[in-house]
């Protein structure tokens, strides 16, 4: 009887221990459900870094977050492209230690109400899964959520070893990789300036970096190659910086603050009253990964240029498929679609790095197919046009061209990327009759 409690107490002991123990996938549910509870509905949420030893393990992490606290739909959750270039403008790697005050900074710089962060760490026993909130304002973690996930979970193992044969393979070229990140940035900058016309006063922002081709260098390579053309284009060239300093310049003489000469006002001038912006970078993950840039005319949303280069890629299996998709799409658009019709390409998915690839090759096929005027409504691109007209107060955006602005929007197509039985689905719209006249799926 005695011997029988005693396997008894251990019986029941175990199950509680067990009980404790999550799958890694209902870790993620859980803990990110917690935190989208314990949080202000509508607020702005970034997701910043998850620390772990493994970089496919945390992006991984980042990518189911950001699905889950979307799909929860009570958060407004910000761009991933704009947290990682702020992240970076301000020297923060998305990697390594870093205390909560680098945080509430980061937060500050994104104008960010929390930010979402956390860590995995192996204890022997068990995965710890940490997620955390810190409210920006207080400068203090708000929300947080700690749960086991069970040692021998299938996924998280699979994760961890997948990224073990990546590791090795990325050791072994990883000369080679490094001495062709120029060459690769050099054919998409050279693909994107050849096919802009001239005459053009660019503007050049919102550049997304990476660890291996670091934001500013890919800046200095773009204005390098305008440079080397620009006797032959007629191309004025308009850094941010000089854009802002421009700005500031103007607002002082106008407040009397510092008196800036006409001589002087003249001289900026010339610098400034962009007509075009060139935008992109570096997007993706190792499998789908691209650097992809836009020349955009701000006068009528066109992208005049568009240059998509596969980087590192992997993944040939996907990208076959999608220029497969593409010609179906194009035959779609021949038979259906008149010459010189004005199409938006929009991707409602939101994080899904499938979708975003399908997207920029989509939109630059279509870009340098010259048949039809592509108009950009991404939320990061109509951002930089719209700053641009909140100068118009400067009188650097004329009336002229705000009139064109407005004339010009409001396109007849729409091409938009959407999910259908867990597959990604393009659908043609025709504006004007609310039908939809090509759908295709990959």
């Amino acid at each position: 009887m005695y011997r029988f409690l005693i396997i008894l107490s251990i019986l029941i002991c175990s199950c509680s221990t067990t009980s404790n123990y999550y799958s890694f996938d209902n870790a993620l549910i859980a803990g990110t459900e917690k935190i989208q509870n314990e949080l202000p509905e509508g607020v702005k949420v970034a997701i910043l870094d998850f620390k772990s030893d493994n970089e496919n393990l945390s992006s991984y992490i980042i990518e189911e977050m950001y699905d889950k606290l979307i799909n929860f739909g009570n958060l407004s959750i910000m761009e991933r492209s704009r947290t990682n270039t702020i992240a970076m403008e301000v020297g923060y790697q998305l990697s390594g230690e870093v205390d909560d005050k680098e945080i509430v900074r980061i937060g500050h710089q994104l104008g960010a109400d929390y930010v979402v962060t956390g860590q995995i760490i192996f204890s022997g026993e068990a995965y710890r899964l940490r997620i955390f909130a810190i409210d920006i304002e207080k400068g203090r973690r708000v929300a947080s959520s700690s749960l086991n996930i069970n040692r021998n979970d299938r996924q998280i193992n699979h994760l961890l070893a997948t990224q073990t044969v990546s590791n090795r393979q990325e050791s072994q070229n990883n000369n080679l990789i490094a001495g062709n990140n120029d060459d690769i940035l050099s054919i998409a900058i050279q693909n994107l300036v050849d096919n802009i016309p001239n005459n053009y006063r660019i503007l050049i922002l919102g550049i997304t970096g990476a660890n291996d081709l670091r934001q500013d260098h890919i800046q200095e390579k773009i204005v390098e190659y305008l440079m080397i053309n620009q006797s032959n284009t007629g191309t004025i060239i308009i850094q941010e910086k000089e854009r802002v300093a421009t700005i500031r310049a103007m607002e002082n003489q106008h407040s009397g603050n510092i008196f800036v000469s006409d001589e002087h006002m003249i001289e900026i001038g010339r610098m400034t009253g962009a007509n075009m912006i060139i935008t992109g970078g570096i997007f993706g993950n190792r499998d789908t990964r691209r650097i992809v840039f836009r020349a955009i005319d701000i006068e009528t949303f066109q992208i005049i240029s568009s240059s998509c280069v596969l980087f590192n890629q992997n993944s040939s299996d996907f990208v076959n498929d999608v220029e497969a998709l593409f010609q179906r799409i194009n035959n779609g658009l021949f038979n259906n679609v008149r010459n010189e019709a004005v199409i938006v390409v929009k991707n409602t998915i939101g994080t899904n790095r499938n979708a975003d690839f399908v997207y920029d090759l989509i939109e630059n096929n279509l870009v340098n197919n010259s048949r039809y005027r592509i108009i950009t409504m991404s939320d990061h691109s109509l951002d930089l046009i719209m700053k641009e007209r909140n100068f118009q107060h400067s009188g650097f955006v004329s009336e002229d061209t705000m009139v064109a602005i407005n004339r010009a929007w409001g396109p007849q197509f729409e091409i938009n990327i959407v999910f259908f039985n867990n597959k990604i689905q393009v659908r043609i719209n025709n504006l004007a009759r609310g039908n939809v006249i090509i759908q295709e799926t990959i």
